[in-house]
């Protein structure tokens, strides 16, 4: 008995310190709209489109490790374009997650490999920022519940715009979810994100282009 009491209270105080609410430290301008000749005349060596993101250097991904992701719609179709949950992180700002009516909630869940690096930086671009056309034509998040290991975290607070939205935090990984005195070490470590307001669109259909990370990339200790 005694054991549970002491890691119920040392949850309790990790996640306690941590519940409120939570702005963007930081806004990136992002490059979204293009002409048709230059898209039509784009190369990349690495195959990517005008929308790629441009990486410099090692970043969180050197040593980050999801290993899945999930969400409230795995798989939709809107005018015949396929939308998938990996929209969300495929490092392109020409797709983007939209979420079907039909969800009771509206959700994605990162599944991290239990050695992933931990990240400090959360980058989010909300909306479908294709084009002016599909950004109102569909709706934006505009605060969104994060939890980790179903436990609720944060309460994260987007703008209406078209930028990365960079959001901070102490460093968070398996190492720091865990109490070093427990076997949960071994496991995997998941970050939620519910949606819970919108900025309307045409659509009630909210759309997120991508959620990625960013950190050491190294460090998992």
């Amino acid at each position: 008995m005694k054991p549970i009491l002491i890691l119920l209270i040392f949850t309790s105080s990790l996640f306690s310190q941590n519940k409120g609410e939570i702005n963007p430290t930081e806004f990136r301008t992002i490059k979204t709209e293009f002409t048709k000749e230059y898209i039509e005349n784009y190369t990349d060596e690495f195959g990517g489109n005008p929308w790629s993101k441009p990486f410099e250097g090692c970043s969180w991904y050197c040593g980050g490790q999801i290993d899945s992701i999930e969400s409230s719609t795995e798989c939709n179709y809107f005018d015949k374009e396929k939308i998938i949950t990996y929209n969300i992180h495929d490092f392109d700002y020409g797709t983007a997650w939209i979420n079907s009516n039909e969800d009771n909630s509206k959700y994605v869940e990162y599944i991290f490999n239990r050695n992933s690096a931990k990240f400090t930086e959360i980058v989010i671009v909300n909306g479908n920022v294709k084009s002016d056309s599909l950004w109102n034509e569909y709706s934006r998040a505009k605060k969104i519940k994060m939890y980790i290991n179903d436990i609720y975290y944060n309460t994260l607070n987007l703008k209406d715009i078209k930028d990365e939205q960079v959001f901070k935090f102490k460093p968070i990984g398996a190492k720091t979810l865990n109490n070093p005195k427990t076997k949960n070490k071994e496991k995997q470590w998941k970050v939620k994100f519910e949606i819970i307001e919108t900025y309307n669109g045409i659509k009630s259909n909210v759309a997120i282009s991508e959620i990625y990370y960013d950190g050491d990339g190294h460090d998992n200790e």
